[in-house]
């Protein structure tokens, strides 16, 4: 999935941020995949990359790093940050991740001054990734037993981007849109796609690591007759797509001061 996030994140980008922002947050940057695209896009701006887990951030300093990236311990639902610290506060594929939104995303607007952008998009896990689509649909044909867990973590996700939408308006964010961002991957074999489903990086990729081996090799073998019908094993292209949103914050009036401070 690191690749298609990567795939993912310019266009993020483009859809989040009209112009090049002054400061950057990423809240929930993981190894830095947005904020390595930040970098690129952005060379002026000042960048902070935010995440609970200390390896990743210590993982996404090696690949962007030092200069004008700064990496912070923190969680979406308390940011150590001021108020109007930033002008773009930007989440990318976190929002199924997080347990109160309410919370998190009123911190996003906290920490975003007046006239900035707070956006954010997640997969469209219902029916927009055909690969993971996919994986499921085998793995319950398989091992049903084992799918209960991957349908809950699913059901947490956004189902639309009208639900979204309204997450963001609710929150008293102005000028809200939504947006389809469409990603493709191209794979040079069906082993290609299938060898990183024994890293377990992922919820779905632990459970395909875990199966024993009669039933990872049925997994196998019936996820590359989906795939690739009666062809025989060569290159191919899969699609997914992603919700994404933004809004614009307003007059913060009465907002009071947090802990913290505009990265220097």
């Amino acid at each position: 999935m690191g690749r298609w996030s990567m795939a993912l994140a310019p266009s993020f980008l483009r859809f989040a941020c009209s112009r090049e922002p002054k400061y950057l947050l990423d809240v929930g940057c993981g190894t830095g995949t947005l904020i390595r695209a930040a970098a690129q896009s952005f060379p002026r701006a000042r960048l902070v990359g935010m995440d609970p887990v200390l390896a990743y951030l210590v993982h996404a300093r090696t690949i962007v790093g030092r200069g004008r990236v700064d990496f912070v311990v923190g969680l979406v639902e308390q940011t150590p940050f001021a108020d109007a610290a930033f002008d773009c506060c930007l989440s990318l594929l976190l929002l199924q991740e997080i347990r109160d939104r309410k919370l998190a995303l009123s911190e996003m607007r906290r920490v975003t001054g007046q006239g900035g952008i707070v956006a954010a998009c997640q997969w469209d896990f219902r029916h927009g990734m055909p690969m993971l689509i996919a994986i499921r649909e085998v793995l319950n044909a398989v091992v049903p037993e084992v799918c209960e867990g991957l349908s809950k973590r699913q059901a947490s996700a956004f189902a639309s981007e009208s639900e979204l939408r309204q997450h963001w308006e609710a929150a008293g964010l102005a000028d809200v849109e939504t947006a389809r961002l469409a990603t493709t991957r191209s794979y040079a074999s069906f082993d290609h796609l299938w060898q990183p489903l024994s890293g377990g990086s992922t919820p779905v990729s632990a459970t395909v690591a875990a199966l024993p081996p009669a039933a990872r090799e049925e997994v196998h073998r019936r996820l590359r007759e989906r795939l690739l019908g009666e062809s025989r094993d060569g290159s191919f292209s899969l699609q997914a797509e992603a919700f994404a949103v933004r809004g614009r914050v307003g007059r913060q009036a009465g907002l009071r001061q947090q802990k913290g401070a505009r990265p220097r």
